[in-house]
This record gives structure tokens, sequence and C-alpha cells, in this order.
């Protein structure tokens, strides 16, 4: 056998080093880190969140991301906008009204394609539609956009706040104090309450308001203007893994393991099991919509958001002057 000469050598090693090198998997480049944050404390239908975390699929597409909790999507887009959480988990009708008073953030994602808004009350109460609303009294959290979605309900039958009573109270005491008694229905979004009263089916009743056509988008994913010129990349992969994660737990019934996956990444957060499991199935007949139909998770239609749009405008949440097109972009769809 000939041997190479010691010149040969150390050239061939260098050649082999270098084709190594290059050939390097993704993993071993510094990790993006991304600030994520959802609109609340967890809850059933973040669980797919969670799996792409335990899992390593934000990893291994190269991120590093801290997942916090928000106060509400209105806090957190607020906070999104203003550099402070790179992506937000929120309500993209609220983010769509924020971005009409200024601030600079854009849907890249939808979840939820349907307005999962409306009242829940006690069975028996004869509430179908905004006129049987005259004269009761409403309760509402104070800290959200459900006193505006209110406004837009009762206005599909030409009525106004003065036509009914409006109480504000904490968010965590509404529907149990609707069930005991006080007030005649509970604003809110119904999915939540009907996960947590999942067990109670015989006392809870409900009306959405997209029954009365207040087309609105629900949850999905936004960024600041900003991220999505100098971060376009993260804000790609990003949505990709959630979408990944979301159609995982939809699929050969996932949903037991992703909540049993959050409950063991969030150990103090006194996740009842049984509930977030009824949460998420409650969450999830609201994702499709007729422009989504066939799309997988994290699709966003434009024709969902130039509705959202429209209707804001209809139902005077919002002016005129917001154009769609600034509300949102499809660049990043799944």
């Amino acid at each position: 056998m000939k041997l190479l000469s010691l010149p040969l050598l150390r050239s061939a090693c260098l050649t082999i080093a270098a084709s190594v090198l290059s050939t390097a998997p993704a993993l071993a480049q510094p990790l993006e880190k991304v600030v994520f944050m959802t609109e609340w404390a967890p809850h059933g239908f973040h669980a797919p969140l969670y799996v792409a975390i335990q899992k390593g699929w934000f990893k291994e597409a190269g991120l590093d991301v801290e997942l916090k909790d928000g106060r509400g999507s209105g806090a957190t887009v607020n906070l999104v906008g203003s550099g402070q959480v790179d992506i937000g988990f929120v309500n993209l009708t609220a983010a769509t009204i924020a971005r009409s008073k200024g601030v600079p953030v854009k849907a890249v994602s939808s979840i939820l394609r349907k307005n999962t808004n409306g009242l829940i009350m006690k069975k028996g109460t004869g509430i179908r539609s905004p006129q049987d609303l005259k004269g009761k009294t409403l309760l509402y959290a104070t800290t959200t956009i459900e006193a505006q979605m209110l406004d837009g309900y009762l206005a599909t039958a030409n009525m106004t706040r003065n036509d009914v009573k409006l109480l504000g109270v904490d968010p965590q005491s509404k529907v149990s104090s609707v069930l005991g008694g006080t007030g005649d229905a509970a604003v809110g979004p119904v999915p939540f309450y009907l996960g947590l009263l999942a067990n109670k089916p015989e006392q809870v009743d409900f009306v959405l308001f997209d029954d009365a056509g207040i087309r609105m988008m629900d949850f999905g994913l936004v960024v600041e203007e900003d991220t999505i010129t100098k971060r376009p990349k993260v804000v790609a992969d990003f949505v990709k893994v959630v979408s990944r994660a979301y159609e995982y737990t939809l699929r050969d019934d996932h949903v037991n393991e992703a909540v049993q996956t959050m409950i063991e990444l969030r150990p103090t957060a006194n996740i009842d099991p049984d509930t977030a499991v009824n949460m998420f199935k409650s969450h999830a007949v609201h994702i499709p919509s007729p422009a989504t139909e066939g799309k997988p998770v994290g699709y966003l239609a434009a024709q969902d958001m130039r509705d959202t749009v429209q209707t804001l405008k209809s139902i005077k949440v919002i002016d005129d002057s917001l154009n769609p097109e600034d509300a949102y972009t499809t660049d990043f769809n799944p």
C-alpha cells in the first residue's frame, strides 16, 4: 500500500474536515431566541404549544422559545407592538382593533377562524337573540374586548348598551355568578366556558355572536412589523412548528397526550386534565372556516381577515381608515 506524503496527508485531512463542517446539522448553529406570549395562563387550547416544546420541534427549527403567560389579548398585543415580545398568541380581532389604533402588529397565522365570543346563561332563560336581552343584566370582564363585541351584537338588532344593564366583574367569576343567580347572562369566549362547565351540560345554555353574522377571527399569531422585515425565517419556522403541533394534537386523538404534556411542563398551574381536554375539544370545532377548509391549522385566509375588518367597521368598533391588508400577511402560511 502506497503511503501519502505528510503534505498530501495534511491536505486530505483538511478537505475531510471542511466537508464535515459544511454538512453539519442546523442544530449545531446557535438557536434564535424567541420570546413568545400567550393571551392568558395555560388552558386546554394551549396544549399543542407544550407538545412542540416537549418534543423539541422548536429547537429542531433552530428556535430557543421562552413561553410566557399573558394577561389578556390586548395586553399581549401591546407588548408585541412595543417589541418586548416577539410573537403573540392572541385573539386576532383584538389585534386588528389595536392595529386600527396604530399598534404596529400584523397577523401571520390563524388557528381559530370563527368568532367564539357570545353569551353563557342558565338553561331556561329564553335568550336566543339580541332582542331577548332588552332590560337584562349582562356580566362582562372590563379588561377584555367583550363589551365591544357586545356592542356589535346589539347593533344587529338596532340596540345599544342603553338597552341592557352591564355589570363589570372579574373574568374568573362571570359564569359562576350567572349560574348562582347574579345577572342574566355572561359575555365571553363560549368554548372556554363550555370546557370549564362540561360536567354541567344540563345547567348551561349559550348563544354565539357568530350566529347573528358577527364574522370575526379568533386565536392566531401576531408579530411586530419590524420582525417580519428583519426576521422572516424565524417567523416562518415558528408558524410551521405551531401548525405541526396543532395538526398532531388533532390527528389520531392526541389531545390527552398533549394535555398531559402541558401538565408535566407546568406542574404549578393547577390544570385539571379533564377540563383541559374538554376545553381543547370545545375550541377545536371553531378551527375551520369556509375559506380554510382543507388547509392546515395556521393557514391564514385573506378573506377571513377582510371579513373581520369589515365586521368591525360595520359595528362601529373601528373607523373606515384601516386598510385590511395592513392588518395581516399570508406570506408565512404553512
